[in-house]
């Protein structure tokens, strides 16, 4: 049986051979026999993004591309461009990504005039200028105005979880940027961070009227654990007009296998011990706060109703500082976990077998690499404060073998090729599911030859088992809305 609608049965292709809808087909056709006048002869896309760029092409290039890490949403998007001739076009993206969007553009749309707007001071484009300009989401509230009056044919927003916010200054300005541009392509490997409301929010930037604010309802269905199965089912399939999604693990059947492997292990007795006597020092000061402002307020309460009063203020302190607590005692574990780390990476090394290492925090990223220098291993580190070209020679250093250990934050989970590993730990935890992805996947994209394994290294009796718990409910709530309920087996921790 031919599916009713082309775009949701090209959602859901990777072969193009295999679309069967009239106009699925067609589309296919035409975006072949123009990229074939168009593209340079030793450049051609894959077929999953051929059937990507016909999906975009059907759907009037207002579009959520939402393939999986390491899939080329970047190309697929320039050849839109190229070929529905949307100049200009304006690219928006994580200031890593900007050297990386020029040597695309060289490939994927040539003989298209390119503009770097890296500076607040720097030219902007005038009005019938016929280029891509690409620019940061930071630098974005300085050019808005000035961009939005080029008359864009189409913008392309990478990494477009920047806009999750709605009143965020980045939000503020892309409206500004995007209210008359006819042609808007979202891209996102990770369009769910945190809760299912994340898609309905691109979904809306998209198409207003289609998604307005009620829809949002069936977003939060896929929140609850005990889901309605025909909300999601309708779901699904209204959000495959609007959203392309593809993983990996279909789309490219040479691509190695990633898993999962939670290491646990128990810190030494003595930083046990300093970890409980932190997380008691908390809840004594918590305590004697609370019956301060008690005390002081009501005099005349008894011992009983004192001890009840105490605790429920106590109960709704703690859910305030909450998040103070949870941040301060993530910090303290990963301090602790230090010695661990080091020794783990050590023997990695001493195998031959590079590895890429997250921390959340910049403080514990510091301490691992003054540990991995007292053991005499070469090590570079990447965070939010290394300059673009310093960034791009310490990953030509790990690509070829001079250091053995890369050390990242999240600065790093974006824009990097890091293939030459097949080993990633996770020192820290990162809070969202879909940036733990987004870092693995520096290491399992095109070019990986081998399987890649991703370590969680999780403090038992910790923080650390909360926030295993925390991510995994975020994992499971991407799974039912995002992938179709799916999770593929080779792909989610265990």
């Amino acid at each position: 049986m031919v599916e009713s609608n082309p775009l949701v049965e090209l959602s859901a292709l990777v072969d193009p051979a295999e679309a069967k809808h009239p106009e699925a087909r067609q589309a296919i056709v035409d975006v072949t026999r123009a990229l074939r006048k168009l593209l340079k002869a030793d450049r051609w896309p894959r077929p999953f993004q051929i059937v990507g760029i016909a999906y975009c092409a059907l759907a009037g290039d207002r579009v959520l591309l939402a393939d999986d890490m390491g899939l080329g949403k970047g190309p697929q998007a320039l050849c839109r461009i190229l070929l529905g001739a949307h100049v200009p076009a304006i690219v928006v993206c994580p200031a890593s990504m900007l050297l990386v969007w020029k040597e695309e553009a060289g490939l994927w749309a040539p003989g298209v005039p390119f503009h770097r707007l890296d500076r607040v001071d720097k030219w902007v484009p005038p009005p019938g200028w016929r280029g891509i300009v690409v620019t940061t989401w930071d630098l974005l509230r300085y050019h808005s105005t000035a961009l939005a009056r080029m008359r864009p044919r189409i913008v392309v927003g990478d990494e477009c979880h920047a806009l999750l916010h709605e009143d965020s200054e980045r939000s503020i300005h892309f409206e500004i940027l995007t209210r008359q541009t006819p042609h808007l392509l979202l891209l996102s490997g990770t369009p769910l961070l945190n809760r299912a409301r994340d898609v309905w929010r691109l979904l809306n930037l998209l198409d207003e009227r289609a998604w307005p604010e009620h829809t949002k309802r069936a977003f939060k269905e896929m929140n609850k654990d005990d889901f309605d199965r025909g909300v999601q089912t309708r779901l699904t399939r209204r959000v495959r007009q609007y959203m392309l999604r593809r993983q990996k693990v279909d789309a490219l059947t040479d691509l190695t296998a990633k898993k999962y492997q939670t290491l646990s292990v128990r810190l030494p007795p003595r930083d046990m011990l300093a970890y409980q006597q932190v997380e008691r020092a908390f809840a004594d000061w918590l305590y004697e706060k609370v019956r301060d402002e008690v005390l002081s307020e009501s005099l005349g309460l008894g011992e009983e109703e004192l001890e009840q009063e105490i605790g429920q203020r106590t109960r709704a302190t703690l859910a305030a500082q909450s998040l103070v607590q949870f941040g301060h005692l993530r910090r303290v574990v990963g301090r602790l976990k230090v010695p661990l780390v080091t020794a783990w990476v050590g023997e990695a090394a001493r195998s031959g077998e590079p590895v890429v290492v997250f921390a959340e925090h910049q403080e514990v990223v510091s301490l691992i690499g003054a540990s991995l220098a007292r053991w005499g291993l070469s090590y570079g580190v990447i965070d939010g404060k290394t300059p673009k070209t310093r960034r791009y020679s310490l990953v030509k250093e790990f690509q070829t073998g001079k250091i053995v250990v890369l050390l990242a934050s999240q600065a790093a989970k974006e824009g990097l090729t890091l293939t030459k590993a097949r080993h990633v730990l996770f020192a820290e935890r990162f809070l969202t599911a879909a940036a733990e992805d987004q870092a693995a996947d520096r290491l399992h994209r095109i070019g990986q030859k081998r399987d890649v394994c991703v370590w969680i290294m999780c403090a038992l009796g910790t923080i650390d088992e909360r926030v295993d718990r925390l991510v995994g409910r975020k994992r499971r709530i991407a799974g039912r809305t995002v992938d179709a309920g799916r999770v593929d087996a080779r792909a989610a921790p265990r």
